[in-house]
C-alpha cells in the first residue's frame, strides 16, 4: 500500500512538474506586475518618467528591427553585432506594429514631407529615451503637484524638441554632402575624426552655466493656477536649457558612432545623466578630452 502510494505520487510529479512550474511562474510575474502597480501609483512622477523613456525606447528598437531584414547590425554602427536577436525574424504582432508606425527617416538625398517627419520622430525617440533619464533623480521624485510636474516637463520636453529641428537639419546637410551614409553613419574617418575635435572643443569651451545642475522647485500645492503653471513650465524649459547646454555636443557625437546606434545610445545616455547632473570638472570636462583625444587618433590612422 506504500510503495503504491510512492509510485503514484512520483508519477504525479512527472506528469504535472512543467505545469506547476508554468503557473508558479505566472503567479509570480502577477504579483510583480501587482506590486509595480501600488509602486507607481504611490509615486506618479516616476510612472510617467518610466513610460516615456519606454516608450522612446521601443521606438528605437522597432526602427532597427525594421530595417534589418535589409541591412546588417554592423551597418548601424560599432557595438551593434552584440545585438544579434533584433536579426530573427519577429513575431505577427510585432511585423504589424513595424508597419503600421512612421519609422526612421530619410535614407537618400531626397527629402519629402514624410521622411522629414520620420526624421523628426526618429530624434525625438532618441530624446525621450536619453534625456528625459536625466531627470530620475530624488529632488524630481518627491510628492509634488502632478499637474505642475507635467507642465514642467512639457516644457523640459519643447526645449529639446527644438533641439530636434537642429538635428534634423544638420542631418539633412551632412546627407547632402555625402558624408552620412544610408546607415545614419558618418562613412569617412577623417570626417569622423574632425567632427570628433569639433564636438571635443566645444564640450571644453563651452562656457559654465551658474545654475547647472541644480533642479527647480515646483508647487507641492494641490491649488493650481496660471501663475504657478506658468512658472512651472518656465522651470521646465530652464531645466531643458540647461540640459541641452550640458549635453547637445554627446548628442551630435551619435553621428559619428550612427543615429540608430542603440548600444551608443545607451553607453551616452549615462555619461549624459552624470553631466546633467553632476557638474565636477572630471564628468563636464572628461567627454571633451576623450573626443578630441579619438579625434588625433583617428587623424594619426587616416594619414599612416
Amino acid at each position: 500500500m506504500v510503495s503504491r502510494e510512492k509510485i503514484d505520487l512520483h508519477s504525479f510529479s512527472e506528469a504535472n512538474a512543467s505545469y506547476l512550474l508554468e503557473k508558479v511562474k505566472k503567479l509570480w510575474i502577477t504579483a510583480q506586475v501587482i506590486q509595480f502597480m501600488f509602486f507607481f501609483q504611490r509615486n506618479k512622477q516616476l510612472a510617467i518618467l518610466v513610460t516615456l523613456i519606454a516608450i522612446g525606447w521601443v521606438y528605437n528598437f522597432l526602427q532597427v528591427a525594421a530595417f534589418t531584414p535589409r541591412m546588417s547590425l554592423s551597418q548601424f554602427g560599432p557595438g551593434m553585432n552584440a545585438l544579434t536577436f533584433l536579426t530573427s525574424q519577429p513575431p505577427t504582432a510585432m511585423s504589424n506594429l513595424i508597419s503600421s508606425i512612421p519609422l526612421c527617416s530619410n535614407f537618400g538625398p531626397s527629402w519629402t514631407i514624410e521622411s522629414l517627419g520620420g526624421s523628426i520622430l526618429m530624434w525625438f525617440g532618441m530624446v525621450l529615451a536619453m534625456m528625459v533619464p536625466t531627470l530620475l533623480i530624488p529632488r524630481f521624485l518627491r510628492p509634488v503637484n502632478i499637474q505642475a510636474f507635467s507642465i514642467f516637463l512639457f516644457g523640459y520636453v519643447c526645449i529639446w524638441f527644438i533641439f530636434c529641428i537642429f538635428g534634423v537639419a544638420l542631418q539633412w546637410g551632412l546627407q547632402a554632402y555625402g558624408v552620412l551614409d544610408n546607415s545614419l553613419l558618418i562613412n569617412n574617418s577623417l570626417a569622423s575624426a574632425v567632427m570628433f575635435l569639433i564636438i571635443g572643443g566645444v564640450q571644453l569651451l563651452k562656457p559654465k552655466l551658474a545654475s547647472s545642475p541644480r533642479c527647480p522647485k515646483l508647487s507641492k500645492s494641490t491649488q493650481t493656477n496660471a501663475t504657478l503653471l506658468s512658472d512651472d513650465f518656465r522651470a521646465g524649459l530652464k531645466r531643458g536649457a540647461t540640459c541641452v547646454h550640458s549635453c547637445f555636443p554627446l548628442m551630435l557625437v551619435m553621428f559619428v558612432f550612427g543615429l540608430m546606434n542603440l548600444v551608443a545610445m545607451v553607453f551616452l545616455t549615462v555619461i549624459m545623466y552624470l553631466m546633467a547632473n553632476f557638474a565636477t570638472g572630471l564628468v563636464t570636462r572628461g567627454p571633451g578630452f576623450a573626443l578630441i583625444v579619438s579625434g588625433i587618433l583617428l587623424l594619426g590612422l587616416n594619414y599612416t
